[in-house]
């Protein structure tokens, strides 16, 4: 018998860089589930070389230029929605905000018939958001608001 020719070798019988040796081979699920037992990451002990590590800037870069143009599919986004929606979102404050706001627009709407809308706001002025109290509550544009905060943060 001869030798037999292996493709994935070159002349002097060294391998060639990036030759796939089991494309189109099948394995069994035995044999996919031992391989997947004896992980280099499932040993006892083991800790990722970049846990607790993180990226570079350039490496930023290069991530958000791979993903630009690319959409998520509706599977993806639901995923993402349920991983960071109500008491499960960092911003999660108790999920009280917006109905103590509308509480605010109420009292206004009643006290003075001003319909409360995108341009204008209610502030607190004690900044309790909790105390609707029609003196507690002032009408403003949204601006005004936003400025207002801003000086009173740089009282504080």
């Amino acid at each position: 018998m001869g030798v037999k020719k292996v493709k994935n070798r070159d002349k002097s019988g060294r391998f060639i860089k990036g030759h796939n040796i089991n494309k189109g081979k099948k394995l069994s699920k035995e044999h996919r589930k031992k391989l997947s037992e004896n992980h280099w990451s499932k040993k006892p002990g083991f800790i990722h070389p970049f846990k607790g590590k993180h990226h570079s800037d350039e490496t930023k870069r290069k991530i958000s230029r791979a993903h630009k143009g690319k959409k998520l599919s509706s599977k993806q986004c639901e995923q993402i929605g349920d991983r960071c929606s109500g008491s499960k979102n960092w911003q999660w404050k108790g999920g009280k905000r917006g109905y103590h706001r509308k509480i605010a627009h109420n009292v206004i709407k009643d006290k003075t018939g001003i319909i409360v809308k995108h341009p204008i706001c209610v502030h607190h002025i004690n900044g309790d958001w909790k105390d609707n109290r029609p003196e507690n509550l002032l009408v403003c544009t949204k601006g005004y608001h936003v400025g207002l905060h801003n000086k009173l943060r740089w009282l504080k």
